[in-house]
């Protein structure tokens, strides 16, 4: 049995938004590093607008990253799709083994890879400083 559109298409998200989130997140620590560290090795030489200017992205691509932690979401998409590859190549090699059912069941792992991490973003443990107590 061929793999149902649905599927597919949503491999095919999976797959994309992976690359996309690890893109972004690796552009955001690249260009907030190159912010900061260019406010720290030419203080002097830079002019109080450039300083304002490098300073302001640096602090925009920290609160990014903090925020939507996308290379994390990409890692943990790219998790999702590896689950759904198996199991789409274990239905195409040999489909009287693994039916059309091990791979919907492998969307379901893949949906519980991707809203784990999710969760985590929205309900992170109290900051060690912030006097909270069990």
């Amino acid at each position: 049995m061929p793999i149902p559109i649905e599927i597919a298409t949503r491999f095919a998200i999976w797959d994309s938004s992976a690359y996309w989130n690890t893109v972004a997140g690796g552009a955001l620590i690249a260009v907030g590093v190159l912010a900061s560290a260019g406010l720290v090795a030419f203080p002097d030489q830079l002019e109080k607008k450039y300083i304002k200017v490098l300073g302001f992205v640096a602090a925009v691509c920290t609160a990014l990253i903090a925020a939507f932690n996308p290379l994390s979401l990409g890692f943990a998409f790219r998790d999702a799709w590896r689950v759904l590859d198996s199991a789409i190549l274990r239905h195409n090699s040999l489909p009287e083994k693994y039916p059309i059912e091990t791979v919907i069941e492998a969307v379901e792992k893949g949906e519980v890879i991707i809203s784990q991490f999710s969760k985590t973003i929205v309900k992170s443990p109290e900051a060690p400083a912030s006097g909270a107590r069990k």
